[in-house]
């Protein structure tokens, strides 16, 4: 009799023991598995005019902003909201005054953070943790690194020649930073 209650209590213990090796195992997959980054997709606004934004890609912005993409010594883009809430550019220029259509290639996609100047600012190195993708037909066309703190301050790498190419930095208010995602939504080729 006391074989049988001891063997009880081992099967019992042993039992346990297997069942939290089950459950410790589950969490960890759980907690393995890399959630993908939301996906905004591709959404053309009827209201909103188009314009050339790089070589082949198109961009929509509201009727209250102004500037655009401009062509000396190279590509240029510079568009602003009329009351200054928003400033988007891009010259990637070298030291020969010579600008090329994109700026430096995204290396690692799947970085979790960038570093940008301030345009306004002037600080050095402010670092961008948080991100977007922006998606055509379920396929990544843009990452979109952004830090929201006193000011929002964005760069965005669209997917050409086969690499995520610096596109633009953006600063803006924190209340039209709904409008700038709308606005980064329309670019497609």
């Amino acid at each position: 009799m006391l074989n049988t209650s001891y063997q009880k209590v081992r099967i019992l213990r042993d039992s346990i023991k297997f069942m939290l090796c089950i459950i410790l195992l589950s969490s960890c997959n759980q907690e393995d598995q890399h959630t993908p980054d939301p996906c905004l997709p591709y959404v053309s606004n009827p209201l909103w005019a188009e314009e050339i934004f790089h070589q082949g890609t198109i961009i929509q912005f509201p009727d209250n902003y102004m500037g655009g993409r401009s062509e000396i010594q190279g590509p240029r883009f510079i568009k602003y909201r009329s009351d200054t809430l928003a400033h988007m550019d891009y010259g990637f220029c070298g030291p020969f005054d010579h600008c090329d259509e994109y700026g430096d290639i995204l290396t690692n996609p799947d970085t979790t953070f960038v570093k940008v100047l301030s345009l306004s600012f002037q600080l050095d190195n402010i670092t961008l943790t948080d991100r977007l993708e922006f998606c055509d037909n379920l396929v990544t066309t843009g990452i979109y690194f952004y830090k929201d703190s006193i000011i929002g301050l964005g760069k965005l790498y669209c997917y050409t020649d086969n690499a995520f190419k610096e596109a633009m930095t953006l600063e803006y208010d924190l209340g039209v930073k709904a409008e700038i995602e709308q606005i980064l939504q329309t670019i497609h080729k």
